[in-house]
């Protein structure tokens, strides 16, 4: 290379994606919904835990960046919607049944979990919220609808318990951040507006960002703030998908999260998924 290459660190996919999005403030969340689900934020406090990872942020000197990795995430969507059914016919069923889904919940993991650490489940288990049973053959809307909350439900609780209590922004991305139905369940659950990006490869965009940014350091040869690039280009690529509707999280705060918090803790964590 030239005498004036500069070389500059760079980071993996979820932080260079975070460059990407401008997650910079406190409570800035990006949840991926994609094959595994993954969901890491900027918070300036953290208590780590054994299900999750924390990074120093890659932009700001004082942040942290939590993250939460799932096995599952679409995998378990997909399986539930059908091979005969497309992604329409999936929100439509979704729609058709209420918010909390009648207090049927579900566990279902196709590969081992590793949020919590689980067994793969040979099918999906419904249960009943109120009592823990297991429920038997639940209609196709109610198991769509339970494997949405529940994926939804899964972020916020082991988020919130690695210290991300109040997201102020969602940024979804992934092939599941395209269904509207699903973002309103993550917006309810999490109690936060969700953006979606304008522009695809956002690790890509978030690397030469980051590129930039060590260009104009080394040029001025001084510290700049990454959030000083905003000054410099036109970073705002993103659309509010969608708003938190009052009574839903009311229902889902209030009865579902506590309810699948009890489902983890006396079913999945002491391995009773196959009883």
């Amino acid at each position: 290379f030239s005498r004036s290459c500069q070389v500059i660190a760079g980071a993996g996919d979820n932080p260079n994606s975070a460059a990407a999005m401008k997650i910079l403030k406190d409570g800035d969340l990006v949840v991926s919904l994609g094959t595994s689900d993954t969901a890491f934020g900027v918070s300036l406090t953290v208590d780590p835990k054994m299900t999750g990872h924390v990074y120093r942020s890659p932009l700001e000197a004082k942040a942290y960046l939590p993250l939460l990795c799932y096995s599952n995430g679409s995998l378990t969507r997909e399986a539930i919607r059908g091979a005969n059914c497309d992604w329409k016919d999936f929100e439509d069923a979704i729609m058709s049944v209420p918010v909390g889904n009648d207090k049927i919940g579900v566990i279902f993991f196709r590969v081992p979990e590793i949020v919590p650490r689980a067994e793969a489940t040979p099918s999906a288990l419904y249960y009943d919220l109120s009592t823990l049973t297991q429920v038997s053959k639940p209609s196709y809307a109610h198991c769509c609808r339970a494997i949405v909350e529940y994926r939804a439900v899964a972020i916020q609780t082991h988020l919130h318990a690695m210290g991300i209590c109040r997201p102020q922004r969602i940024f979804a991305t992934g092939g599941g951040s395209q269904s509207r139905v699903i973002l309103q369940v993550l917006s309810d659950v999490m109690n936060a507006s969700v953006y979606i990006a304008d522009v695809t490869d956002s690790a890509a965009r978030g690397a030469a960002l980051r590129a930039c940014h060590g260009w104009l350091v080394s040029r001025e040869e001084a510290f700049i703030e990454y959030s000083s690039l905003s000054k410099i280009w036109n970073l705002d690529c993103f659309t509010k998908a969608c708003s938190p509707i009052e009574e839903n999280v009311a229902m889902y705060h209030d009865f579902v999260i506590p309810a699948y918090q009890r489902l983890e803790n006396e079913v999945i964590l002491r391995g009773k998924i196959s009883e």
